[in-house]
């Protein structure tokens, strides 16, 4: 069987569609700012963005450990997209900076394999930590 996840805070009514539309908006964000992180990635360099993504990043998942209504939550999770938008810019510009032409290609692979395998374990990893420590230590520890 299926698991079910809880309702996001507050939410009554429609929780499937409130469920899609948290879990979308990260997406949401980071389709719509990533445009802007580019611009501002080429007119600063690939270090501000990744500094300034990694701040933004902390703070967003920090609202999350102290979020009490899905408004916050759904702020929390469309700032995560944007920050994560600024991260993949400023990432693959700093790759590219880095790695002469002849083995960037493999740096961006191996780039890439450190994402993936971070999506990949990060939810089992989290899951783990929430079961152990409940939601707010689990997202302190994940912004820390």
């Amino acid at each position: 069987t299926l698991l079910t996840s809880p309702p996001p805070l507050g939410v009554e009514s429609n929780t499937e569609i409130a469920m899609g539309v948290f879990f979308a908006s990260k997406d949401i964000f980071q389709l719509t700012t990533a445009p802007l992180a580019g611009i501002l990635t080429a007119r600063t360099s690939a270090t501000v963005a990744l500094l300034s993504s990694t701040i933004g990043l902390g703070l967003a998942t920090l609202v999350f450990a102290d979020a009490s209504t899905f408004k916050q939550l759904l702020i929390a999770r469309s700032c995560q997209g944007a920050a994560s938008a600024a991260t993949l810019c400023g990432g693959l510009s700093l790759v590219s900076e880095t790695f002469p032409a002849e083995v960037r290609g493999s740096a961006m692979g191996t780039a890439y394999t450190g994402l993936a395998l971070g999506l990949l374990c990060g939810p089992l990893i989290g899951g783990l930590l929430y079961d152990a420590y409940g939601r707010r230590t689990t997202f302190r520890i994940a912004a820390a």
